[in-house]
């Protein structure tokens, strides 16, 4: 789960039932970058292998990271980021056989009305 707004995914025990309980933080996206700039998550995507792909929401068009996906191991490791011209990344979406990498980015994220692009991306 995301919590945009403290800048972390969480994670919970899921039941048979499909009902969660022990609710905690799997990563806190701040501490993956050093607090080089806030992150704020948005789209995020779990690949074959277990790694979250993580596209963020940035406040500001003039702050570091703009751009990035973070790309994350089951772990919290950081693996890599993929780097956009594009600074918001809202949704992201996998190929059938996970090469490329499909993303909807904004470009003005100050001003109506959003306007963005599609990118594919090259995954690995």
């Amino acid at each position: 789960m995301v919590e945009t707004e403290e800048h972390r995914l969480l994670e919970f025990k899921i039941a048979p039932d499909a009902s969660l309980s022990d609710r905690r933080v799997f990563v806190n996206l701040d501490d993956l970058v050093n607090h080089a700039a806030p992150i704020w998550p948005d789209g995020v995507k779990v690949s074959s292998t277990g790694d979250l792909y993580v596209g963020q929401s940035p406040r500001d068009l003039h702050m570091a990271l703009l751009g990035q996906i973070f790309v994350i191991d089951a772990s919290g490791k950081l693996l890599r980021t993929l780097t956009l011209p594009s600074p918001k990344v809202p949704n992201l979406a996998f190929s059938p056989d996970e090469k490329t990498l499909y993303v909807t980015a904004v470009d003005e994220i100050d001003k109506a009305p959003w306007h963005g692009k599609v990118y594919a991306l090259p995954n690995k």
